[in-house]
């Protein structure tokens, strides 16, 4: 005569005591509670395989409580209907896995290929061979970009016509026609970062020209000196100003030197080197040509001497600028 089984509960199931090993209880008809020495508790159902070498097989319905003994009955009764008509529950559940990792790497792939992520990375790649100042105008580029397309949108689905009108909009509406072409020369280098990563099979933006989409805008010169005799007078005028010193020193130093406005106020005492009688420049506050910076080396010729030993007197030991303002402290 077969052992009578005695349904589960839920104060059996809660008073069952966690032992050294394993312990099984029986709810009949192939469910079972299994508890492990740590303490997990999980219902499996047992069966006889359908097809194949008819094997008896377990199958594991979930932790309790988080499945009820109510839950795990219902399952059961799932099992052995699909198990009555010839259906092995295991295939069922390799299906349904097989369905939600199909399911996930698909959620992945549509954040991989996410605009505004891949513009992210493209822009974190970036930000280790550029300087500090580039990078916040590719980042300002990015975000018309991403105001554009929608913060939502793969860059799978965006158009030509989409980029003809980001484009459009700074060079007819804002009239900015700079501001547009740098737009499209980031895009470009976006689209092209996603290409050689093959997250897009075709560029969309290589057969974009800048002439077919931004209007030509009559280039206006700043005012410049031309010729000897005006240049002359500049440096007059620099020796008669009467203002601040430090402003006089500055403007005889970029005189000599040609550098930018931004290389000459940015001129720090660090990377002055009398032993060498060198000021050189690191890369990454260089322009550069081509995207290629290099270091720059200015030499300190005894004119040059002579305005650093003047402004020694004004700003070293107050300030890390050669060319401080008077009211700069040595932290700026």
């Amino acid at each position: 005569m077969p052992k009578k089984i005695i349904p589960l509960t839920d104060i059996k199931i809660s008073s069952a005591k966690v032992k050294e090993t394993q312990v099984t209880l029986s709810d009949g008809d192939g469910l079972r509670l299994v508890i492990t020495p740590k303490k997990r508790k999980f219902f499996r159902f047992d069966y006889t395989r359908p097809t194949g070498n008819k094997k008896r097989n377990s199958i594991t319905i979930g932790d309790y409580p988080i499945i009820s003994l109510k839950e795990a009955r219902e399952k059961r009764q799932e099992f052995r209907t699909q198990v009555e008509n010839g259906i092995d529950p295991a295939d069922i559940k390799k299906e349904i896995l097989a369905e939600r990792v199909k399911e996930q790497e698909e959620i992945e792939l549509n954040e991989k290929l996410l605009f505004q992520n891949i513009s992210a990375n493209y822009l974190e790649k970036e930000k280790k061979s550029i300087g500090e100042s580039t990078y916040i105008t590719y980042e300002r580029y990015v975000r018309y970009m991403n105001e554009a397309f929608g913060k939502h949108k793969s860059i799978e689905d965006i158009t030509v016509e989409d980029i003809s009108n980001l484009i459009t909009y700074y060079d007819i509406v804002k009239d900015q026609q700079e501001t547009a072409l740098r737009t499209l020369q980031c895009l470009k280098r976006v689209y092209r970062y996603a290409k050689n990563r093959g997250l897009i099979k075709y560029n969309i933006t290589s057969d974009l020209v800048p002439s077919d989409l931004i209007s030509k805008k009559e280039t206006q010169h700043f005012a410049h000196v031309t010729n000897d005799r005006d240049f002359f007078s500049v440096i007059t005028a620099i020796n008669n100003y009467s203002g601040d010193p430090i402003t006089t020193l500055a403007l005889k130093y970029q005189t000599m030197t040609f550098l930018r406005p931004a290389n000459v106020r940015g001129l720090r005492w660090e990377i002055v080197d009398y032993k060498k009688m060198l000021i050189t420049y690191p890369k990454e506050e260089m322009k550069g040509e081509n995207g290629k910076k290099r270091p720059h080396s200015v030499p300190i010729t005894t004119q040059i001497k002579e305005i650093l030993d003047q402004a020694a007197k004004l700003t070293k030991g107050r300030s890390i600028y050669v060319f401080a303002s008077p009211q700069a402290t040595q932290y700026n």
